[in-house]
């Protein structure tokens, strides 16, 4: 008996594409590809989209509505209090394990997209103007704000450009130096607390994954 074709929605569609992405950019994003691994035909990806282009803006959407997410959070925890860098930490260190890396592909894909650059930009520009109503919050005065919000974001960006190949335990030691060094304050036991489930939850994914 054969087995019942599987109807595919459009969020698989995306979450393969993704997939390739990351893993080896936007060109590998192909439709008989996609098909391929997916095992359906040509016509199941025409009932989603109108076009690769259509997918490869799905794609650029999906990385762009997670960045903006993650900034209305911040902003909500903000009308609660006052701007605070942990919240932004605790934005950051709690994300899905696998949007750097898209982030990444992402900006691989601006070196040859002026669109796509664009979008990076403003999505740049927007978490650094946050940033920096943390940095005022902290009495620091404008422009030492806009630097030290640029600093941090940039380190954000940089970590995980680079193969750091560092433990969640290694990364949580020195968490505390580069909390002082990026903010010029000492941590505090919120920024205490967030490391630990950082690293409570680390080890979880890790005792799941073995």
């Amino acid at each position: 008996m054969s087995q019942p074709r599987v109807k595919l929605a459009r969020e698989d569609w995306i979450v393969a594409a993704r997939e390739a992405f990351v893993t080896s950019g936007i060109d590998s994003v192909k439709i008989d590809t996609l098909a391929k691994k997916l095992k359906v035909t040509r016509g199941s990806f025409y009932w989603h989209f109108k076009d690769l282009d259509d997918l490869q803006s799905a794609l650029l959407d999906d990385w762009q509505k997670h960045n903006l997410t993650e900034m209305d959070q911040i902003r909500d925890r903000w009308l609660k209090a006052s701007p605070n860098l942990n919240d932004i930490g605790f934005v950051w260190l709690t994300e899905d394990a696998d949007f750097p890396a898209f982030g990444m592909a992402v900006r691989i894909w601006a070196r040859k997209e002026a669109m796509v650059a664009n979008i990076v930009r403003s999505i740049d520009h927007a978490w650094i103007k946050l940033i920096e109503l943390a940095f005022r919050a902290y009495d620091y005065g404008e422009m030492e704000s806009q630097v030290r919000a640029r600093v941090l974001y940039f380190h954000r960006v940089g970590y995980h450009a680079l193969p750091m190949n560092e433990t969640a335990e290694e990364f949580c030691a020195l968490a505390p130096y580069f909390y002082s060094v990026l903010t010029g304050k000492q941590p505090d036991d919120n920024h205490r607390d967030l490391v630990a489930d950082y690293l409570q939850k680390s080890s979880s994914r890790k005792r799941r994954k073995t």
